[in-house]
C-alpha cells in the first residue's frame, strides 16, 4: 500500500478517535471527568490527524510529481485539512467553556466539534478511494507556486464551512436554556468562518494573478471558480448574519435569524465547497 494512502487512512482513524474523545466526557451527566479528557486529548488527536493528512499531500507532491489539488483526491484532502484547522482553532478557543461539563453550552459545543471531526474523516475516505483508483496527472507547467498557493488557500478557506454546518445542525433542536446561555459572536461556526474566510478571499486574489500571468484574463469561468465564488458569496452572507446578532441581554431590537436559516445557509456553503474541490483538478490542468 502506498505511503500517502497509509497516512490518510491513519488520519481518518485518528479523527474518529478524536471525535469520540470529544464526546466521551458527556456519556454520563454526573460523572467527573479530568480536564485533559475534555479538550486537550481531542485537540492532540485532531492535530495528529491534520499532520497525517498534510504529510500525505506532501508525499504525493514530492514523490509523485503532483501539485496539491491536481487530483480530486488531493482537493478533498485539502478540504479536510482546512476543516481540521478550523476545528483545532475552535478546540483551543473554547477550552475554558468546555471545562464546565454540566453546561448546556459546553455539551452543545462538544457535539458540534465531534460532528466536524467526523465530517473531516468522511472527506478523507473518498480521497483515499479516489487516490487508489486514479492515476497521477502530469506536473503543471509555468509558475507552479501560484496554483500550489491557490489550492492551499482555497482548501483552508472552504474547510471552514464544515464546522459551521456541524454547529448549526446541533442547534436545530436546542435544549431548554441553551439559546439564552449562548453568545453568538463566540459560536464555533462563526469562529471557524471568521478564521477561514480571509484565506478564501486570498485564494480569489491569487487566482486573479494566476489567470493574468498564465492566461491573460481576469477570470476563466471554470466550474471550480464558479463554485468558489458561490462559497465566497455565501460566506459573506453568513458572516453578516452572525455579526448581526445582539447579546442575549439586549432583548429589545435584537436581530436573531432563525437557526434553520443558518443551517440551510451552511449546508449550501458546504455543498459549494465540495463541488469547488471536486472541480479543482480541471482548473489546475
Amino acid at each position: 500500500m502506498r505511503v500517502d494512502l497509509c497516512l490518510w487512512l491513519a488520519g481518518a482513524v485518528i479523527l474518529l478517535i478524536a471525535g469520540f474523545l470529544r464526546l466521551w466526557p458527556y456519556r454520563r451527566e454526573q460523572t467527573p471527568i479530568p480536564r485533559p479528557f475534555t479538550v486537550v486529548a481531542p485537540a492532540v488527536a485532531t492535530g495528529l490527524g491534520l499532520a497525517c493528512g498534510a504529510a500525505g499531500l506532501i508525499w504525493r507532491s514530492v514523490f509523485s510529481g503532483t501539485w496539491p489539488g491536481g487530483t480530486s483526491a488531493d482537493a478533498l484532502a485539502l478540504l479536510a485539512s482546512g476543516s481540521l484547522i478550523a476545528s483545532l482553532w475552535n478546540l483551543s478557543a473554547h477550552r475554558s467553556a468546555a471545562e464546565h461539563q454540566e453546561s448546556l453550552l459546553a455539551r452543545h459545543r462538544a457535539i458540534g466539534e465531534a460532528l466536524a471531526l467526523f465530517g473531516a474523516c468522511l472527506l478523507l475516505l473518498p480521497a483515499i478511494a479516489l487516490a487508489w483508483a486514479a492515476g497521477v496527472p502530469a506536473p503543471l507547467q509555468g509558475a507552479p507556486w501560484l496554483p500550489w498557493l491557490w489550492s492551499v488557500l482555497a482548501g483552508v478557506g472552504l474547510g471552514g464551512w464544515f464546522p459551521a454546518l456541524a454547529d448549526h445542525l446541533c442547534s436545530l433542536r436546542p435544549q431548554k436554556g441553551q439559546r439564552e446561555e449562548e453568545q453568538p459572536h463566540t459560536r464555533p461556526g462563526a469562529q471557524a468562518m471568521r478564521l477561514c474566510y480571509p484565506a478564501l478571499t486570498a485564494a480569489w486574489l491569487v487566482g486573479v494573478v494566476w489567470s493574468l500571468t498564465g492566461y491573460a484574463v481576469l477570470w476563466r469561468g471554470l466550474p471550480a471558480e464558479l463554485w468558489l465564488l458561490a462559497a465566497w458569496l455565501l460566506g459573506g452572507v453568513y458572516l453578516c448574519a452572525t455579526w448581526s446578532f445582539s447579546p442575549p441581554e439586549a432583548s429589545v431590537g435584537s436581530v436573531r435569524p432563525p437557526e434553520w436559516v443558518l443551517a440551510l445557509l451552511t449546508a449550501f456553503g458546504s455543498g459549494a465547497a465540495v463541488l469547488a474541490a471536486w472541480w479543482m483538478p480541471l482548473l489546475l490542468s
